[in-house]
């Protein structure tokens, strides 16, 4: 069965059809000559069983009259007639006591007499058809029937077959003839069905595979397919419309994005030159205000360090002020340079392993003053030892972070009040380090604003110096170095600052590099020769001024590079202080030249250079620069430097 119905649902809708046909009619007409059929040899068997009992009533009828007149010859002549009947083929006419009377039996049949007489209308045996009937005479004297003997007749249905079969033949002729015209009649409709559905089958087909959607049925007929063909045409009329519109649209779309791309592209051109430009005149402007900075703190430091010429007190304030000023100024340079290579994507973070403790004693070490001077307690509340607590990050930079969390809780607190620096192992091998304080507090609303940069409207009447970078800047350099930053204060109470950082699955320390690297030839015994090329004079007279506190240093000093390569060719200094920005050559080149050299190449050169971004430095130090102070610099460690340089060479 299955396999039947998987068969006819192959076949085309048009077969369908003309086999669905094709078997209704022949049911119908297999029906029909059935009914037919059944129906004639039902008319022709009771129009025997009439005749064959007219016959016997008939001959009854005679033989009683016979028998009352006792005429039997009379009686055979009055049945002869039966005779000429070719269907008839057996007569018996027996009296009461079963005594054959006549018989007319040419085919020698034989028939069971008795049964017959217990039956009441005709009978079949085979093909004969046998019927009997009682004679009975009436007596009118005593008003009452007397059974006189019975007749027996027998048919041929042979005759009656043949009837059947030139009806059936007719009949089914007839069916025939209607069966042919009921095909033709039901190929064409199925024509005029399956050849609209065809014909929409194969465009719908050709609309799916190729997406032609200017395509369109033929109609044929104005009943239901037709209606099916018109709505179909319809639709896709309606979809080619909305095809064309939907290009034009995205013809328009493309063409406004391009000219969105383009607009992008230009502002992300200008973004980066206007970046590029901030860059530079950051850069600029700090290269042009460390130059006058540099002599500023420079000169002012040499005042405090001068032991002969003594300073009145009101000096001495003054003096304090200026570099209170200066340093102010410098931290606000450094901050801001800082603040626009993080926004610019140009800082660098790079990950290595930092002993914790080693970091927070020098921190620690480096407030110290500052907690003095603010009268506050700096507690250490970290129980860890060397190498216990490593962690990833960017040593420089975390340095800078803890560093300015710290400096922050010892300036914003109050005399007789508490820093202290703590650490708290989290259970995703992370350590959040805190740094509290009991300092002034933060108040809620100005919360979400502490890590902007610039502001610091919550210490506007710390009377504390600063340009409200700081936390922005940390914030970003913890997040760069997948860490995070927050905090939770109270007014009046303190501040709560806590940082989470990686930590270290690998606790070896690397060895830092010391001074211990550096080649220096040593020429004449009692002299460390410094050569410093420098065009500005300032900058050139207080590096004059810090050295001639060291009695052993001789100092040469050239405005041009060029010169100076000279001089460093000739004298083989022990150390060449060099500024980057010189004219004509600048101070990287004039560095690469004595490198190449074989009679510089072992001097160590230190760079000079109001040149402080992070980028810069770096460079310089990849080039081959020994060491790298930017101005102003700081003469204490510019001293603590060259002093580790004569102890090197032995002086």
């Amino acid at each position: 069965m299955k396999n039947t119905l998987d068969f006819l649902s192959k076949l085309s809708i048009r077969v369908k059809i003309l086999v669905s046909f094709v078997g209704v009619l022949l049911s119908v007409w297999l029906m029909v000559v059935t009914i037919t059929i059944q129906n004639t040899k039902e008319s022709a068997l009771k129009s025997y069983k009439n005749e064959i009992r007219s016959m016997n009533r008939m001959v009854a009828d005679t033989t009683a009259a016979s028998f009352k007149n006792l005429d039997f010859d009379h009686l055979m002549e009055s049945i002869s007639w039966l005779k000429k009947d070719t269907k008839v083929v057996y007569l018996e006419i027996f009296d009461s006591n079963e005594k054959s009377l006549a018989s007319y039996n040419p085919e020698q049949l034989e028939f069971p007499y008795s049964d017959m007489a217990n039956r009441e209308g005709p009978q079949f045996f085979g093909k004969y058809l046998l019927s009997s009937m009682p004679i009975i005479q009436f007596s009118q004297f005593s008003q009452q029937e007397t059974f006189s003997g019975t007749v027996f007749i027998g048919l041929n249905l042979t005759e009656l077959d043949q009837t059947i079969w030139s009806q059936q033949l007719k009949s089914s002729s007839l069916a025939l003839i209607i069966l042919v015209v009921g095909i033709i009649l039901m190929v064409v409709i199925s024509n005029q069905i399956s050849k609209p559905i065809i014909n929409l089958a194969m465009v719908s087909s050709q609309v799916a595979e190729e997406g032609k959607y200017d395509l369109r049925v033929k109609k044929q007929n104005n009943d239901e397919l037709g209606v099916l063909v018109d709505r179909f045409n319809n639709m896709l009329s309606q979809i080619e419309n909305q095809n064309r519109t939907l290009k034009n649209i995205n013809e328009e779309l493309e063409s406004r994005v391009r000219e969105r791309t383009q607009e992008l592209e230009k502002s992300k051109e200008d973004a980066e030159q206007a970046n590029q430009a901030k860059g530079e005149f950051l850069a600029r402007m700090s290269h042009e205000l460390r130059t006058p900075l540099n002599a500023i703190l420079g000169f002012s430091q040499l005042l405090t360090m001068n032991t002969q010429d003594s300073l009145t007190d009101n000096q001495k304030i003054q003096l304090d002020q200026i570099i209170k000023s200066g340093n102010h100024l410098l931290s606000l340079i450094n901050e801001v340079l800082d603040l626009s290579q993080i926004e610019s994507g140009k800082i660098e973070i790079q990950e290595e392993e930092v002993d914790f403790k080693v970091l927070k004693d020098e921190i620690l070490n480096l407030v110290a003053p500052l907690a003095m001077d603010k009268e506050v307690s700096l507690i250490d509340g970290m129980n860890i030892a060397t190498g216990s607590l490593i962690v990833h990050a960017d040593r420089a930079r975390l340095r800078q972070v803890l560093l300015n969390l710290v400096s922050n809780g010892l300036k914003y607190n109050q005399p007789g009040g508490k820093v202290i620096i703590r650490h708290q192992v989290q259970d995703d091998d992370r350590v959040r380090i805190f740094v509290n304080d009991t300092g002034i507090g933060i108040e809620d609303h100005q919360k979400d604003r502490l890590f902007q940069p610039f502001e610091k409207s919550h210490f506007e009447d710390s009377g504390v110096d600063g340009a409200g970078v700081g936390l922005s800047i940390s914030k970003k350099l913890i997040e760069l170095m997948g860490g995070s930053i927050d905090f939770e204060s109270k007014v009046g109470e303190g501040s709560s600052f806590f940082i989470d950082l990686k930590i270290a699955k690998d606790t070896t320390q690397s060895k830092s590099e010391g001074l211990d690297n550096f080649s220096i030839e040593k020429e004449e015994e009692g002299e460390f020769k410094v050569l410093y090329v420098e065009d500005n004079r300032a900058n050139l007279e207080l590096v004059e001024s810090v050295l001639a506190m060291r009695k052993s240093v001789r100092l040469f000093s050239a405005s041009q590079a060029l010169l100076g390569i000279e001089l460093a060719r000739t004298h083989r200094p022990d150390l060449i202080l060099m500024d980057i920005n010189l004219p004509e050559m600048d101070g990287v080149t004039a560095m690469r030249i004595l490198k190449d050299d074989l009679r510089t190449q072992n001097i160590p050169v230190v760079a000079l250079s109001a040149d402080a971004m992070q980028s810069d430095i770096n460079n310089a130090l990849k080039e081959g620069f020994t060491h790298y102070f930017t101005k102003p610099i700081n003469i204490k460690n510019f001293l603590k430097f060259i002093d580790e340089m004569i102890k090197v060479k032995g002086i």
